[in-house]
């Protein structure tokens, strides 16, 4: 019963752990590793002294582990499969369940000298999440995804206004979902868009601002975080995270056109006005006046730390500011100016991006 109280935020907590960790950064941001559940642990104030007997280090990693071990009782050719996609370093979603009640349990049952001593581990479950976890981890952690489709996505003037753009982001999506399978010369049945790909379309139109980047040259742009949650937020939820992996790490075409809506709650864009204001004919044409230094930089166009989570729940129009978007994107990756997205000229274009990556790592 505890666990499926509070099941969306044992879901979110999850989600943004993986989403910050070091495999994240080489495309899985679907497990949790050890130093993602140290972070966890330690956000909620859940690691005690070595002198500890049921919470310091030691016994919290031999949590860790114990969830971690696989049975070899089934010997079967599915299992066996299923064995294999499981990470032996790395909780997935039903052992990070399994680490809560066991944690919960060190705390509140075995630990007698604990403040609200249980011997029911549901209660202990209940005391974990909603006394440590909850109050404690950033809002990040422990948002409802929910909330952005509700107030701001699910609109017949956000559907009208994506309608209105479909084909060319249906020739974008294609073009950046198969950009994997074509380096291994494997062709996917279903387009599915990867994380790597995701990243690689953020790059390709210039709105991923990274650490010690000139901010001159990236004036609106999202964090490698923002990237990762942004992406992980707007996926459907899938229930086997095993027998469902290729579902679990790709994006759908809804998915992908989520994404970029939610790309409007981390950055701010610039008005009609503004674009007036400064004689711009275009969000493009706005923030190329101060990459080539014609306008003074004010910001790279992200939002405060967390107005992100008041730009979710805002009863404000998305299509201001999701239109303003759409049009910076298309502008960016027509490269002819025509007006078009033209999949040659997506090819080409990331031909030249590749050719020039490899030309300043050799320089």
């Amino acid at each position: 019963d505890a666990l499926f109280e509070f099941h969306q935020i044992i879901y979110s907590t999850y989600t943004y752990y993986c989403a910050r960790g070091e495999s994240a950064d080489s495309g899985d941001s679907y497990t949790m590793g050890m130093l993602e559940y140290f972070d966890l642990l330690r956000d909620a104030e859940l690691v005690d002294t070595i002198y500890h007997e049921f919470r310091n280090p030691r016994a919290l990693e031999a949590i860790f582990q114990a969830a971690n071990e696989e049975g070899d009782h089934d010997r079967s050719f599915e299992q066996q499969e299923l064995n294999r996609l499981n990470d032996d370093n790395a909780l997935m979603r039903f052992e990070f369940m399994q680490v809560l009640v066991r944690v919960a349990i060190a705390k509140y049952v075995k630990d007698k000298s604990s403040r609200n001593h249980t011997g029911d581990v549901s209660d202990a479950v209940s005391e974990l999440l909603s006394v440590d976890i909850v109050p404690h981890l950033p809002p990040e952690a422990t948002r409802d995804p929910n909330i952005f489709r509700r107030k701001r996505l699910y609109t017949s003037d956000v559907h009208d206004l994506l309608l209105t753009y479909k084909l060319k982001l249906t020739i974008i999506y294609d073009f950046y979902s198969s950009l994997e399978a074509e380096e291994t010369s494997l062709k996917a049945t279903t387009p599915s868009l990867s994380i790597s790909e995701f990243q690689t379309f953020l790059s390709d139109c210039n709105l991923v601002f990274e650490e010690g980047m000139d901010e001159v040259k990236c004036p609106i742009g999202l964090t490698p975080l923002q990237v990762r949650l942004t992406f992980v937020w707007s996926q459907s939820f899938v229930s086997d995270e095993l027998k469902r992996r290729q579902q679990l790490m790709g994006a759908t075409f809804i998915d992908f056109l989520e994404m970029l809506a939610r790309i409007c709650t981390f950055v701010s864009m610039p008005t009609t006005e503004m674009l007036q204001q400064n004689d711009a004919k275009s969000a493009k044409a706005f923030y190329d006046q101060i990459i080539e230094g014609k306008r003074e930089w004010t910001g790279n166009g992200a939002t405060l730390e967390d107005a992100w989570k008041a730009e979710e729940e805002s009863d404000k129009p998305l299509v201001p500011d999701l239109k303003m978007l759409l049009d910076l994107i298309i502008d960016r990756l027509d490269t002819s100016g025509n007006g078009r997205i033209d999949r040659q000229e997506l090819v080409q274009r990331r031909k030249r991006i590749v050719a020039e990556q490899k030309r300043m790592l050799t320089a």
